[in-house]
């Protein structure tokens, strides 16, 4: 392949590429049947999904106590455990804020007929 040609291809790939996949194109090869396409990567930055020393702790145990095999398989062991118990927890949250919500009413911007009986007026 002429150097023209490769440029060419070069520039065609450098187009189609996602932003940011490389920090530079390094290398478009051409053979018969397949095209390599060759970059330099950005280096890794943190990790902003991966669990914090108190959670790993957590995960870890849940490894030594043999409840599961990896940390992967203690994550989803976790999960599971929150979604049997989310319904609980989100009924009594909606029972707190609607006896937020009556509290506020009786409060001192409350006009007569929104005072509660019990309140003595």
């Amino acid at each position: 392949m002429r150097n023209e040609q490769r440029e060419h291809l070069r520039g065609w790939f450098a187009g189609r590429l996602p932003d940011g996949l490389f920090e530079e194109l390094t290398e478009v090869t051409v053979d018969r049947e397949e095209v390599t396409v060759i970059g330099r990567i950005p280096a890794p930055g943190p990790a902003g999904d991966a669990p914090d020393a108190p959670e790993r702790q957590v995960l870890d145990t849940l490894i030594a106590g043999g409840v599961a095999r990896g940390r992967s398989d203690a994550l989803a062991w976790c999960v599971r455990l929150v979604r049997r118990h989310t319904d609980d927890w989100l009924a009594e949250l909606r029972d707190s804020l609607e006896h937020v919500q009556r509290v506020r009413a009786r409060g001192p911007d409350a006009g007569p007929e929104d005072k509660h009986p019990d309140d003595g007026e």
